[in-house]
C-alpha cells in the first residue's frame, strides 16, 4: 500500500506543472496533422518513468498517446492472498 501511495503522490506532483511542452531533445510526442505537426500533452519522461516503475508487473494495456498504462492483476510473493491492478 505504501508503494501505491508514493506512486499516486508522485504522479499528482508531476502533473502540477503548467507547461506540458518538452524540449526538442526528446520531449513530448509529435504527430503530423496536415500542413504542420501538433505536440501532444503527454510528457515522455513521465511516461517512461511510469513504465520503469511498473516494470515488475505485466502490462495489459499501454497507450503512449493518451498517457495511460493498465497492468494485469499482480500478487506479491510475500502476500499471495492480496492482489492489485494499477492504472496510471
Amino acid at each position: 500500500m505504501r508503494f501505491l501511495t508514493v506512486l499516486a503522490l508522485s504522479l499528482i506532483v508531476a502533473g502540477c506543472g503548467s507547461d506540458n511542452t518538452m524540449p526538442e531533445t526528446g520531449g513530448a510526442t509529435a504527430i503530423s496533422a496536415g500542413a504542420g505537426s501538433r505536440t501532444l500533452g503527454v510528457n515522455s519522461y513521465l511516461w517512461h518513468a511510469t513504465l520503469d516503475t511498473l516494470s515488475f508487473i505485466p502490462l495489459a494495456s499501454a497507450d503512449p498517446f493518451g498517457g495511460v498504462g493498465i497492468t494485469d492483476w499482480y500478487s506479491a510473493p510475500q502476500v499471495p492472498n492480496e492482489r492489485m491492478k494499477v492504472t496510471a
